[in-house]
């Protein structure tokens, strides 16, 4: 496929976490939207360590309409972003994030002249701790990239789904 697409990690195995894993380092291009995780279970933990990072689990322990996330930054420079480059698009203050993995970078022997990987592509606004969690990220693995979305594409998480920003 040219793009895989994997949510619901709490059902996925180990077995088809290193499928994943394999698709991505061959080549592959995936997304990954970390849904529908109160704990994050080991399999989906050891996909997203070969990425580079690791969720310590969501932001709330349950949804509230009144207690929500935003967007505060976004790299409109990426290509993935390019769709959402336009006024019409590039807005997200109305774009609720109900819940959110938050989502930490390993820490990696680092290389002087190497590009970020994990790279964040875009993050929540501080939280009381004053943290900013990553809402996307993009890691390279082997020869593959994916693109990891803090959050679920159910209405549960966000109303992202319903956003005219969605759509590009």
């Amino acid at each position: 496929p040219g793009l895989l697409i994997v949510i619901e990690q709490e059902r996925l195995t180990q077995e088809g976490c290193e499928a994943v894993r394999q698709y991505i380092a061959a080549g592959g291009r995936a997304l990954l939207a970390l849904d529908n995780l109160t704990t994050s279970p080991a399999p989906s933990q050891s996909l997203l360590a070969a990425l580079g990072m690791h969720s310590e689990g969501p932001r709330y322990s349950e949804k509230s309409e009144s207690r929500f996330a935003l967007v505060s930054w976004a790299d409109f420079d990426h290509p993935i972003f390019f769709p959402l480059r336009g006024p019409q698009f590039n807005d997200f203050s109305s774009v609720r994030f109900y819940n959110h993995q938050r989502v930490s970078v390993l820490k990696a022997a680092a290389k002087p002249d190497a590009d970020e990987n994990p790279r964040m592509l875009a993050r929540f606004e501080p939280d009381a701790g004053d943290r900013a969690w990553p809402a996307m990220l993009e890691a390279r693995l082997g020869a593959g990239r994916a693109a990891v979305w803090a959050f679920g594409l159910d209405l549960q998480w966000s109303n992202f789904p319903r956003s005219v920003k969605f759509i590009p």
